[in-house]
């Protein structure tokens, strides 16, 4: 969650300002998910932009936030940077940048919005597709075809507005506004290593000596993830994976910029890869397509959104409910607020004020569940087996897992080890005990035989080494 320090380069100042907007409003309301994070950009002989002009666009920066960072900017000599990371490269090192971003859990947060939108009387399901649009005889919307991709059930819903928020998907919808040419969909993967291997306490900004592409090197518990790649993908969504070229790209700029360290690939502990659904432009580069958003409007009762970035995600969110209010009074009556979620917390039952560091299982348990942690800790005490940790090393215990399940929609095994508690970097020696341990739980819960364990098991074991 962050401004998009680069997009000041490409004169984007409307995206960074409304970036910086909204990461101000994610930490406001969602210090749990949202927090922030040191970022070090160094700054060597012959780089361009240099380090005074480096100091300039880091005052703008704090400019368009408002000054409402967690700290203001700092320039760094050489040696200061030193200090800071010491593993750092050092031959023609000038300086550097020292500011504040933020950084968040990207499927908890996700996952908030779901819990929140149910609460506000919204009806939710894991793992149901939509299928099509369902028409009347007029051609407006009156429906849509469901398929449960648990059982194969298909059902029908009724509704007068349908919005598509398909992502990387948008364009091979029926109904897509560019006739399955709007997007300009790229490929980031980021690699995990100890960080034992790349010691770094902030975030250290690399530029990359093949093309000056920016990578991350971001700290995470014990854990250094690397990345991210910026390529142009033609596949299919639903198959996507790391590729040796990734691997290799990722590899030569972060020994680049700590030699010593020499990873290789022997280091990564895992990997993932995702897709931007980027709008497409006359951009020469993937890395170049803007990060900006659009919304189409069909009249038949359809509303698209495509492009963006997590960083927005909610004032996209906004501009698509106020929309859609306005179709549906036009067309139907039906009167609806403006979108409220500017002041309107996901979570109102967050503890405010946690002071991290006093208790692991404390902090894990704020970080993850938020206000429902009374009822894990009420769950612990109640059945005490369950208060026991799950994973050697971690403070994670089975009544997460039972929260997971009976609290957040989780109906797979995958849903719990990955989207739900992210313990699938561990080593795998532990990681294998820890998954059977997880789903023989899960299974008790929701009344599954061993043959669903043994199911769910390889499952998950085939979806995180299928690219090994």
């Amino acid at each position: 969650v962050h401004g998009g320090l680069r997009y000041l380069e490409q004169l984007e100042f409307g995206l960074v300002f409304e970036s910086l907007r909204e990461r101000h409003i994610q930490r406001k309301l969602h210090p749990n998910l949202v927090w922030p994070m040191p970022f070090l950009f160094p700054v060597y002989e012959g780089d361009r932009p240099g380090l005074r002009f480096m100091g300039l666009g880091l005052w703008l920066y704090d400019l368009l936030a408002l000054f409402r960072a967690h700290r203001l900017h700092r320039t760094l000599n050489a040696e200061r940077v030193s200090q800071l990371v010491p593993a750092l490269r050092a031959n023609g090192l000038r300086g550097g940048v020292h500011y504040y971003d933020c950084r968040t859990d990207d499927g908890r947060l996700t996952l908030l919005n779901v819990l929140a939108a149910e609460r506000c009387g919204a009806a939710v399901s894991n793992y149901v597709q939509f299928e099509s649009p369902l028409f009347d005889d007029e051609g407006r919307v009156r429906g849509a075809l469901l398929r449960d991709r648990l059982t194969g059930e298909t059902l029908e819903t009724r509704c007068r507005h349908i919005v598509y928020a398909a992502g990387p998907w948008t364009d091979q919808l029926a109904e897509s506004p560019g006739d399955g040419k709007l997007l300009r969909t790229t490929k980031g993967v980021h690699i995990v290593v100890d960080r034992s291997r790349c010691p770094v306490d902030a975030v250290v900004v690399m530029k990359s000596p093949a093309d000056k592409r920016i990578v991350f090197a971001v700290p995470w518990d014990n854990r250094v993830y690397l990345g991210t790649t910026d390529t142009d993908f033609s596949g299919d969504p639903n198959n996507v994976s790391t590729s040796i070229e990734d691997v290799n790209y990722i590899l030569e700029t972060t020994n680049d910029f700590f030699p010593e360290v020499a990873l290789s690939v022997e280091d990564i502990r895992g990997t993932w890869a995702g897709l931007r659904p980027l709008i497409r432009t006359d951009a020469s580069s993937s890395y170049q397509t803007s990060r900006e958003h659009e919304v189409f409007i069909d009249q038949r009762g359809i509303t698209t959104i495509a492009g963006g970035k997590l960083t927005t995600y909610r004032s996209m969110a906004k501009e698509v409910v106020d929309k859609v209010a306005k179709v549906l009074k036009t067309n139907y009556g039906i009167r609806a607020g403006r979108c409220r979620t500017k002041k309107l917390s996901a979570d109102p039952e967050l503890e405010q004020g946690h002071v991290l560091g006093k208790d692991p299982l404390e902090d894990l348990l704020w970080r993850t569940v938020g206000g429902a942690r009374p009822w894990v800790k009420a769950r612990m005490k109640d059945f005490p087996d369950e208060a026991e940790p799950i994973c050697e090393g971690q403070p994670h215990v089975l009544a997460l897992v039972s929260w997971a399940v009976l609290g957040e929609h989780a109906a797979r095994l995958e849903d719990v080890m990955v989207r739900r508690l992210s313990l699938v970097y561990e080593e795998k020696s532990v990681l294998e005990e820890t998954v059977r341990k997880v789903a023989l739980h899960m299974a008790k819960l929701m009344g599954h035989d061993t043959d669903w364990v043994e199911a769910e098991i390889s499952a998950l074991w085939q979806g995180l080494w299928s690219g090994e």
